[in-house]
């Protein structure tokens, strides 16, 4: 699930810490190191905390979700730690994406109906207040460098960046063309964008029809071991003064694709 857990929840936390003044960053990273730390529902246990909710590099997909929910009451109810015009946006964001991990991480069972609603509707107000969000930080930064560069020489002056939507395509299809006319309020950041995930939403509640649950996609319990992860990818690495190791690992990985492949097979002909 790196589309929901590493993308999204990456594209939110990272523009709420950017609308953030210095100040503010460090109120928040004081309110988040005061919170109690979550448990696991299954095992009861700590998981790890997030202290400093503004460093958000390195996290994995299971920190990101604690990141996001530490976070949110960080922030607290009426998110009164960000700027006024962002309040309803940082809300609508954070409250669309509690729903949408809801959906994903959780065991109750949902209708077709119930998924397309999630991630078309909900997913759409997600995208929208995000969009806004990172649509305001760029303004904001804009006028910053026109004021700064006010009364200096040309040669001196610090180029002003503005966000350029990406043009239409020529083979674009129409439902393409009707999205984008009803969108057209709304700061074009992610909505079009080369960026493939706001768009892999459209798309999900399909995937997890054809995979039979949202644990079929789920790449979290290996995030949450990712030193082990990285131990394992490093095995099967060559290693030159060792010849005889480097081919046996690649020859047990061989062997363990193989009966992968075998197993796969073994269960299609039972289902037909």
């Amino acid at each position: 699930m790196h589309t929901v857990f590493i993308g999204s929840i990456g594209y939110l936390l990272e523009a709420i810490v950017d609308v953030l003044t210095p100040s503010k960053r460090v109120q928040l990273d004081s309110r988040s190191s005061k919170l109690s730390p979550f448990r696991n529902t299954v095992t009861g246990k700590h998981v790890r905390r997030i202290v400093k909710s503004t460093q958000l590099a390195y996290l994995t997909a299971e920190q990101k979700v604690i990141a996001l929910f530490t976070m949110t009451h960080a922030i607290g109810h009426r998110a009164s730690i960000c700027p006024d015009e962002t309040r309803n946006d940082v809300l609508t964001a954070i409250s669309a994406m509690q729903i949408i991990c809801r959906v994903t991480r959780g065991k109750k069972p949902f209708t077709e109906a119930e998924h397309n609603h999630v991630f078309k509707v909900i997913g759409k107000q997600f995208w929208y207040a995000l969009s806004r969000l990172v649509g305001y930080k760029e303004s904001r930064r804009a006028m910053y460098n026109i004021k700064r560069n006010a009364g200096k020489p040309p040669h001196k002056r610090k180029r002003v960046q503005m966000f350029e939507t990406r043009p239409a395509e020529s083979d674009e299809s129409t439902c393409t063309a009707d999205s984008d006319s009803e969108d057209s309020e709304v700061p074009q950041h992610f909505l079009r964008s080369d960026k493939i995930i706001p768009h892999s939403f459209v798309h999900l509640p399909e995937q997890v029809k054809l995979g039979g649950t949202y644990q079929f996609h789920n790449t979290s319990a290996v995030e949450s071991e990712h030193k082990e992860s990285i131990q394992l990818a490093g095995s099967r690495v060559r290693k030159y003064n060792a010849a005889n190791v480097t081919e046996t690992q690649m020859l047990k990985y061989t062997l363990d694709l193989k009966l992968f492949d075998e197993i796969a097979d073994m269960l299609r002909e039972g289902s037909s």
